[in-house]
């Protein structure tokens, strides 16, 4: 029997010998990244209020160190939404993700924390917004990939001779002003890109 460890984490908290653990023990770690400062630093904040970028990108070198493997979550919401190709390009040429996935933030207002009532908030993104954020990143990084898998649910696109890559973990509620995992219920559309080959191709 293989068994597949995967592990989803804003990686703030996470030093040297975790990294050594993760690698030696093959864990595919999801780090939640939500693009260049200013845009992952809108939401994702600790509890006391304090922004998070400095401490994941630095975390993140860690990883590379280390040679954990790993792939990079990012939620498109209202803040990074009319971004995508500020974000996509941070993502593939700075921090230089393998695998990159987007997961739309769909929060209800309401004060019980799960999918229920007929309005969201003002931190959700839009379904137009969310289309257009997919397609732009699709035309500007997609134009020359080949191979791949689609589905109703996702799209994932792999060069041939590579291995379908894995799931990534489960989404984590980020830190701060957390979004409930029922916020995710309705959310299943995701897009993962296999962005390396990309690298310098496009502008």
């Amino acid at each position: 029997m293989i068994i597949q460890n995967t592990m989803q984490t804003n990686g703030t908290l996470l030093d040297d010998e975790w990294c050594e653990f993760f690698r030696e023990n093959n864990f595919l770690i999801g780090l939640s990244l939500d693009g260049p400062r200013e845009l992952h630093d809108a939401y994702r904040v600790d509890k006391t209020g304090r922004p998070t970028f400095d401490r994941v990108m630095k975390r993140q070198n860690c990883w590379r160190h280390h040679k954990v493997d790993y792939n990079i979550l990012t939620t498109v919401h209202a803040a990074n939404a009319e971004h995508p190709l500020e974000v996509y390009r941070f993502l593939r040429d700075e921090v230089k993700a393998d695998f990159i996935q987007f997961i739309p933030i769909v929060e209800r207002d309401n004060d019980t924390g799960f999918q229920e009532g007929d309005t969201v908030t003002d931190r959700s993104v839009k379904a137009d917004q969310y289309g257009r954020f997919l397609i732009s990143v699709f035309m500007n990084g997609c134009k020359r990939m080949w191979g791949g898998f689609l589905s109703r649910s996702s799209m994932w696109l792999w060069p041939p001779g590579r291995e379908r890559p894995l799931g990534s973990a489960p989404s984590q509620r980020p830190a701060g002003r957390p979004w409930p995992w029922s916020t995710m219920g309705t959310c299943t559309h995701a897009i993962i890109l296999w962005s390396r080959i990309l690298s310098g191709q496009h502008q």
